[in-house]
């Protein structure tokens, strides 16, 4: 099937941005310093063709546009002053304005006027939303500072080249969580609720405690081998007590008279239990949740060390290598991961 030119695509993308492109007479220069680049694949000089020959459904399907990170070489380098990382970025507003159904995302880039028109129209559309949700204006601004952190964060660690290993570390803490709080919560609710099991619970949360990190790694390699789920065994035994601890604590200070009254009312035990004691004990049990979170992050250069894959491991390799670089940046995505996870989990504990 042959495919549909359109000859007036260079004017169309003028009004996202781009800026003299046609001027390529393709000497190879920007795909010659783009790390993006490979002996398959002619980036960005591949996207700079089809825009100037108008092949708009190539430029549909491919995904070429979002790959490029803007860093200039090939605009430095380019001897015709085509700008091909200018069209990179304008290639990117006009594919998101043929996929925005609303046609708002189009207005952004045609003119002034229309950009503080589809901008006006957004906030109108975000405060009726938050007026027919019964959101307030306090908890709005709150939501949207969380998820301007949240993007913020994740666009610094893919600009840093670790995404897919933040995805490990990611999937990693998230399983763990899942694994510790299955187990913790339910021997914390039953720590609070029997003396004998909280006299038998207690010492063994003290020894998991005290116990070094390292240790709980021998364990899980002589039973599971080396990889991931060593990782995840030694990582749960690791961050598991603050969720039986908080969990017992927050029922334990459930006021005595709440209770009583229950019981005047004629509540069973299970009911006390899910109605009175652990509606009120949510915030310390959140609480309890963010804390393994915190730990099970603190723990990803550790499980590293058998083979768990993630930003533990390119720390581990940069300590290895002496390698400061390599060993800073894949800190810093340990930490930007735990303050979002950290605000995340807050925000739920507050809003309880």
């Amino acid at each position: 099937m042959a495919s549909k030119i359109n000859p007036r695509f260079s004017e169309e993308l003028k009004r996202y941005g781009s800026v003299n492109f046609n001027a390529c007479y393709n000497c190879g220069n920007c795909t010659a310093v783009c790390s993006l680049s490979t002996p398959d694949v002619s980036f960005p000089r591949e996207m700079v063709r089809l825009s100037a020959l108008g092949l708009e459904e190539e430029l549909k399907q491919s995904l070429k546009p979002w790959e490029c990170y803007y860093c200039g070489e090939c605009t430095t380098q380019c001897p015709q002053t085509a700008n091909p990382g200018e069209l990179m970025m304008s290639l990117r507003r006009w594919l998101t304005a043929q996929y925005d159904w609303t046609g708002i995302s189009g207005l952004l880039y045609r003119s002034l006027t229309s950009t503080i028109m589809a901008l006006l129209l957004i906030a109108a559309g975000v405060l009726l939303f938050a007026r027919s949700t019964g959101f307030d204006a306090e908890r709005l601004i709150h939501v949207g500072h969380l998820f301007e952190m949240l993007v913020i964060g994740f666009l610094l660690i893919y600009l840093m080249g670790y995404w897919e290993d933040a995805i490990h570390t990611t999937t990693l803490v998230l399983v763990a969580t899942f694994i510790s709080l299955i187990l913790g919560i339910p021997r914390g609710i039953l720590s609070a609720r029997n003396k004998t099991a909280d006299m038998i619970i207690r010492p063994i949360l003290d020894f998991m405690q005290t116990m070094p990190a390292f240790v709980y790694l021998i364990p899980a390699i002589f039973f599971f081998s080396v990889g991931n789920t060593p990782g995840i065994i030694a990582t749960v035994i690791f961050s598991l007590p603050p969720a039986v601890r908080l969990t017992s604590l927050g029922i334990k200070n459930v006021p005595s008279d709440v209770v009583e009254a229950g019981h005047a009312f004629g509540a069973t035990e299970n009911q006390i239990l899910y109605k009175i004691q652990l509606p009120l004990a949510m915030p310390t049990i959140l609480t309890g949740v963010n804390q393994v979170i915190l730990l099970s992050l603190s723990m990803v250069v550790i499980a590293s060390m058998v083979g768990a894959r993630g930003l533990g491991s390119i720390v581990y390799q940069g300590i290895q290598q002496n390698d400061i670089a390599k060993g800073f940046e894949s800190g810093l995505g340990i930490v930007i991961l735990a303050i979002i996870l950290d605000r995340i989990t807050q925000s739920f504990a507050n809003k309880k």
